[in-house]
């Protein structure tokens, strides 16, 4: 089976009245989610979550700690090898 090409898009605080533009990528198949939801309430943590399929308190980037802590469990490399995403 045919592994299919992702692009992800991810715009930060853009209001919907002002990413109009974007939906002409709906004509070459890109898929709009109406409904979204983040893991965390700021990007470090929901990009960290969205690349890995982790939620912040399994990777360990959350609100009061912004770097992942020592212990090879839960470093980013430990993090990409749990995830279930491929490369």
């Amino acid at each position: 089976m045919r592994k299919p090409n992702i692009v992800i898009i991810v715009l930060d605080t853009l209001r919907e009245d002002h990413a109009q533009d974007l939906d002409r990528l709906l004509d070459y198949g890109f898929v709009k989610y109406q409904n979204a939801i983040a893991p965390a309430t700021w990007t470090l943590p929901s990009h960290v979550s969205m690349f890995t399929g982790l939620y912040p308190t399994e990777h360990g980037i959350h609100e009061k700690r912004r770097y992942p802590p020592h212990s090879s469990q839960n470093s980013h490399a430990s993090a990409w090898q749990n995830s279930p995403t491929t490369t």
